[in-house]
């Protein structure tokens, strides 16, 4: 096999070293984050029933508005985690409160987003890419996907070429929003739900792959957020 300029090696040789520098500290935040074990997540896979039934019986999680005056001196988020089995997104303020709010994720919720147009929600480790704007969808908070493991994983496949894996690798490290009109996808971030679809995301899994929230709640996670805000998305 080549191991020239042209070939993929090549390409994930020079860029390995970088992409540590990135990857491996969201790692280690993820690591910290959470004191669940995987064993306790569901398998990757399309699921042998009704995803809407299970949310039926998940147990309550306390939103914002539910969970006390004490929340409101949470001035900044620091971290996010996202727990798609459960439906459930973790806040993590940097005065130390730990906030949960109920989601929903994209209308296919199982299993990690592959390409444009799967309605899937991806996993991976991920950062706020900027600052949180109004939408359609009442505020859209953007993520940087795909990362450079969807990158990897899209080259593999034979999803994108060299030239645009290495896009996408640049403008992760350098902090920027990557390329979003690629075959892996775009668009993905974490938003409320908008003129008419109130009280949708109690109900069902309805976005086209976004992880989304009531608007009271989105609105909230907007405010404290930062560009560069690491964001843990769990199968």
């Amino acid at each position: 096999m080549t191991k020239g300029p042209g070939s993929r090696a090549f390409y994930r040789r020079v860029i390995a070293g970088l992409a540590a520098c990135v990857i491996a500290p969201a790692i280690s935040v993820a690591d910290e984050l959470s004191p669940e074990p995987e064993s306790d997540l569901a398998p990757v896979g399309a699921p042998r029933f009704d995803p809407n039934e299970l949310r039926k019986n998940l147990p309550a999680l306390p939103n914002f508005s539910e969970a006390g005056p004490g929340d409101a001196s949470c001035d900044s988020i620091t971290q996010i985690e996202v727990f798609k089995y459960d439906r459930r997104l973790r806040a993590i303020c940097s005065a130390g409160q730990v906030l949960e709010f109920r989601i929903a994720l994209g209308r296919r919720p199982f299993g990690d987003k592959q390409r444009k147009g799967d309605l899937r929600t991806p996993e991976g480790y991920y950062r706020v890419a900027e600052p949180a704007r109004a939408s359609e969808y009442h505020v859209f908070i953007a993520l940087d996907y795909p990362s450079v493991v969807d990158a990897d994983q899209g080259l593999d496949r034979g999803d994108i070429d060299a030239q645009t894996y290495l896009e996408i690798v640049r403008a992760v490290l350098q902090g920027r929003l990557p390329p979003q009109d690629t075959p892996l996808g775009g668009a993905i971030g974490i938003h409320g739900e908008g003129e008419g679809r109130q009280g949708r995301s109690r109900g069902s899994d309805w976005t086209l792959g976004c992880i989304a929230l009531d608007d009271r709640n989105a609105r909230f996670i907007g405010d404290r957020v930062h560009v560069g805000t690491p964001v843990v998305i769990r199968p």
